[in-house]
């Protein structure tokens, strides 16, 4: 037969082994919220670099394109120019068939 010392001291171990685990319990409750709070952390973390990544890709783009559009614009110039240019021998070419055409009047005339 138990006797109540046995009976008590079996309820003792229980009780120790109940707080222990009830201890255990607190302190892994108590470390969630960090656990959870780091991999957030670590999660912008890893949109902040992507982020980064990309910005960085659009630059070089934008880079590349106003490279391209400097170039374009020299190009324009230059054949505003040739244009004028153009148009200048044009104009010569006009006034010098104009010329040709009087003096063979005047001469076959």
């Amino acid at each position: 037969m138990i006797t109540r010392r046995e009976n008590a001291r079996g309820l003792e171990e229980q009780l120790k082994h109940t707080l222990l685990e009830l201890k255990t319990s607190r302190a892994s409750c108590e470390q969630l919220p960090q656990e959870r709070e780091d991999s957030e952390i670590l999660s912008a973390l890893n949109e902040n670099k992507q982020m980064k990544s990309e910005l960085a890709e659009l630059y070089s783009q934008l880079m590349d394109t106003r490279g391209d559009r400097d170039q374009l614009q020299r190009t324009v110039s230059g054949l505003d120019r040739s244009s004028g240019e153009l148009e200048d021998a044009l104009k010569l070419t006009t006034d010098l068939k104009l010329k040709l055409r009087d003096a063979y009047t005047i001469i076959h005339g």
